[in-house]
């Protein structure tokens, strides 16, 4: 997107010199000539300038959109870290030889450690955030 709109840039000092003529001819032309002269320079600058609105606006949302999905990618890390261990947890042999109360106990611990991670973790986000 900084390509287009150095590009577009490159193109003011061409239209402030088409501008610049223009107003030396209108000044100097029959009426008729002038009105025509100036409604093509009034179409020009126009033209130039909601094509330059426009890049610089969709610039703008593409750095949003780039904070967001920068955002988003944090996010998608942090879970993978939390859920790869919990997979890992789950899957284990231990875990599926124990009985039934002793996995439930076991399964309240780790998701109390857990809790109590995350907890640690949005705390340490928020005073150093």
């Amino acid at each position: 997107m900084q390509y287009v709109q150095t590009d577009i840039d490159s193109h003011k000092p061409a239209v402030d010199a088409v501008n610049e003529t223009a107003e030396k001819l209108v000044r100097t032309s029959d009426p008729d000539k002038a009105q025509g002269v100036q409604a093509e320079l009034d179409s020009l600058n126009t033209r130039f300038n909601k094509i330059n609105n426009s890049i610089r606006n969709h610039g703008d949302y593409l750095s949003k959109m780039l904070g967001r999905l920068t955002q988003l990618q944090t996010e998608v890390d942090n879970f993978e870290d939390w859920l790869l261990p919990m997979i890992e947890k789950l899957e284990s042999r231990d875990l599926n030889r124990m009985e039934l109360l002793e996995l439930g106990t076991k399964l309240m611990v780790s998701f109390r450690q857990e809790m109590l991670s995350t907890n640690d973790m949005i705390k340490t986000r928020t005073v150093s955030g």
